[in-house]
């Protein structure tokens, strides 16, 4: 046997010793002969769901409804932006902007004033899986795009819930 076998021999040797002596203190000092029983652990608290756009606690996660509104001076003040979750600011033509308002806490009774879809909504769309999509209307070669797209379409043209506010004037553009 070389020097080094013998080390490690040696080693495993104190090894095995310090073991046995550390069981034999156990059932002396327990008087059995049976490992000590493990901390009971906590049980799990169950889950917490948390809604994605408040982060405060919800029992569960609610329908998604997003609406197209008109952000110019003359439809102002918007109706209902004060529940949306979500409100995005999205350009349009001719250094306009329009609004995205995405709901799923809460739900005004009145949302609006609702305009047109855009191409660009779609893509937008697609982070909340399959939402609602409430617009007023859209160019006629968008139509079908949107009929299509995973959305529960809400379009004016077909949907009822939609009105017109005779105190607001029509929208232009």
């Amino acid at each position: 046997m070389t020097r080094r076998q013998r080390v490690i021999a040696i080693s495993a040797s104190a090894g095995t010793a310090a073991l046995g002596l550390a069981i034999g203190l156990i059932v002396a000092l327990t008087g059995s002969s049976a490992p000590p029983p493990a901390p009971a652990s906590p049980s799990p608290s169950p889950v917490q769901l948390l809604s994605p756009f408040t982060g405060e606690p919800v029992k569960s996660l609610g329908t998604v409804v997003a609406v197209k509104i008109d952000n110019i001076k003359q439809a102002r003040p918007p109706t209902g932006l004060q529940s949306a979750d979500i409100i995005y600011s999205l350009p349009v033509e001719g250094g306009l902007s329009r609004l995205m308002a995405v709901f799923s806490s809460r739900f005004p009774p009145v949302i609006g004033p609702v305009r047109s879809a855009r191409e660009d909504d779609l893509e937008l769309l697609r982070q909340f899986g399959k939402p609602a999509f409430a617009y007023s209307g859209a160019a006629p070669h968008l139509l079908p795009f949107i009929h299509r797209a995973p959305v529960v379409d809400l379009y004016a043209g077909t949907a009822s819930g939609y009105f017109r506010d005779p105190r607001r004037p029509a929208p232009g553009g």
